[in-house]
């Protein structure tokens, strides 16, 4: 765990050909979070009421956090497509050898007071990040560290906020106006934003690491959850 690996090949066929260009990788640390038996999720957005939806049949849905460091069977879903509505909290972590989905809400007070959290996936661990706050600042972004780490936040080059983690700490930046902003870690870590102003939780989403080869994700399905009936939804 934690480690860097160099890599090289050399192909033989009689002779010995030349090595190829040394390729670098680092392991995951040692965290149930990155187990690839199993699919799990984070709930860094903070969401206190979440639903999941079971995207193959027999998902026994296990959850782990501070009152259940061990974990504990949640709930079992028999059949794919089926759901399970629950109180959450922050840094609930939900696993299963099963795929399934889960997202929830945060906020009080009116339905447009509440931001809808997509919980977060170890896929979008890393360590470099670059997203925009557009509306409603201050702008809230949870870290949450899977090692001893540095992060900052820089906006146009310039420092915003620093802070040290040990691993499996928290930390929220609170940044006051819009613009775009870049979030650099030493160390494993995963991100999420929404807004506040007046109260609301605005424009929630997951962080996703920054990448030179990729615009967009790339799909030919996705899925969505609420946990309101008669919700309209409008897709580009």
């Amino acid at each position: 765990a934690e480690t860097e690996y160099n890599f090289r090949v050399k192909a033989f066929n009689g002779s010995w050909g030349a090595f190829s260009n040394i390729v670098t990788g680092d392991t995951a640390p040692n965290d149930p979070f990155f187990d690839p038996t199993v699919h799990s999720a984070f709930n860094l957005g903070g969401a206190i009421d979440s639903a999941i939806v079971a995207i193959e049949a027999g998902a026994v849905i296990t959850l782990t956090n501070a009152t259940y460091p061990s974990g504990t069977t949640l709930t079992t879903l028999v059949n794919a497509g089926d759901t399970y509505r629950f109180t959450s909290v922050l840094n609930d972590h939900l696993s299963s050898d099963k795929e399934f989905f889960v997202a929830g809400r945060l906020g009080s007070g009116n339905d447009n007071k509440k931001g809808n959290m997509v919980w977060s996936t170890s896929s979008w661990a890393g360590k470099d990040f670059i997203f925009n706050g557009n509306r409603n600042p201050p702008h809230k972004v949870n870290v949450h560290a899977f090692e001893a780490t540095d992060v900052e936040v820089f906006k146009a080059g310039v420092s915003q906020s620093s802070v040290t983690l040990a691993a499996g700490d928290n930390h929220t930046f609170s940044l006051g106006s819009n613009g775009g902003y870049e979030l650099t870690s030493t160390g494993l870590i995963i991100g999420f934003i929404y807004s506040t102003q007046s109260s609301r939780v605005v424009d929630p989403h997951p962080l996703m690491p920054s990448s030179t080869s990729l615009l967009g994700i790339p799909s030919r399905d996705a899925k969505v959850s609420t946990t309101i009936t008669s919700n309209p939804y409008s897709g580009v």
